[in-house]
């Protein structure tokens, strides 16, 4: 509860103190940037014994940036049109797909398809700048983001043209820290209500910590509580040992990598200005006087 107070503090001292309050929500779509290129070279479960020569493979450059969004912002504004604001945003991000084809030492034949995609909920600190016209209003927001992030990963494979196994692992764990930018309008509707159409971009990666299998399904049938642990969980680590070995009971190591949430997009919404009782009488009132000179 405490918690709590202190953002409805401030969202109330800055209304009472500041020229005006903006409550705003937008939603849109993302383009990625700053892509890598990535493979798949493996299946998700082998057998014990059997060795695998990749015969195919395509490689794709992505980003896992690429998706949509929807945000909620609070921006004050002091007399000066310069302000603060905080924008909480949820990020859905669309799926790439790369595709293998194995073969194994006893010429068993394995068709497979990998799509992930990602996932993160943004806390976005952020300064402001605006100038009113008439009817419209330029902005200006640059600032930081903060995400929680996850990377959903389902893999289909095809065992000699019949034998289906699907599978689902999550990666999660790690915060993500990145860059925000975004130059928008405000087009005036009311004395209170604009609409709004902006262009933004965010810059960062992400880092998952552990992961972890939530289904497996072989020809449709249930088969998760018989895979051991290390094909269930794992752990991203900094190093490997090779002459360590590890155990089927305990969570798989793999090399920790980055991946680039990156990306560049255009939202519309929807904000509601607020200007402070006193400095709005204030403005009416000098409106009214009649100047000499």
């Amino acid at each position: 509860m405490k918690a709590l107070l202190f953002p409805l503090f401030f969202i109330a001292g800055t209304y009472i103190y500041g020229q005006s309050s903006v409550f705003s929500f937008a939603g849109g779509g993302d383009a990625p940037i700053a892509r890598s290129y990535t493979t798949s070279a493996e299946t998700q479960v082998q057998q014990s014994g059997q060795s695998y020569t990749t015969t195919a493979q395509s490689v794709k450059a992505v980003s896992l940036g690429q998706g949509g969004n929807v945000s909620l912002a609070y921006d004050w504004f002091s007399k000066k049109d310069i302000g603060f604001g905080v924008k909480l945003n949820a990020f859905f991000g669309a799926p790439f797909v790369v595709h293998g084809d194995q073969t194994t030492s006893a010429g068993d034949h394995i068709q497979y398809t990998v799509a992930q995609r990602g996932i993160s909920g943004q806390f976005i600190p952020h300064f402001s700048a605006r100038h009113d016209f008439k009817k419209v209003c330029p902005v200006l927001e640059i600032g930081m983001m903060i995400g929680v992030n996850g990377i959903k990963e389902d893999y289909e494979g095809y065992y000699n043209g019949s034998n289906q196994v699907k599978s689902t692992i999550w990666e999660r764990g790690g915060a993500t820290f990145g860059f925000y930018s975004s130059l928008g309008v405000w087009i005036k509707v009311s004395r209170v209500v604009r609409f709004s159409l902006a262009a933004h971009c965010i810059v960062s990666s992400y880092s998952p910590t552990h992961w972890e299998r939530t289904s497996f399904l072989a020809n449709g049938r249930d088969q998760l509580s018989q895979l051991a642990v290390s094909d269930v969980k794992g752990d991203y680590v900094t190093d490997i040992n090779s002459s360590t070995p590890q155990y089927s009971g305990a969570p798989r190591k793999s090399l920790k990598y980055s991946a680039p949430f990156s990306g560049v997009g255009f939202n519309i919404g929807f904000a509601f200005v607020f200007e402070n009782r006193k400095n709005r009488i204030t403005n009416e009132k000098d409106k009214r006087v009649v100047h000499p000179f």
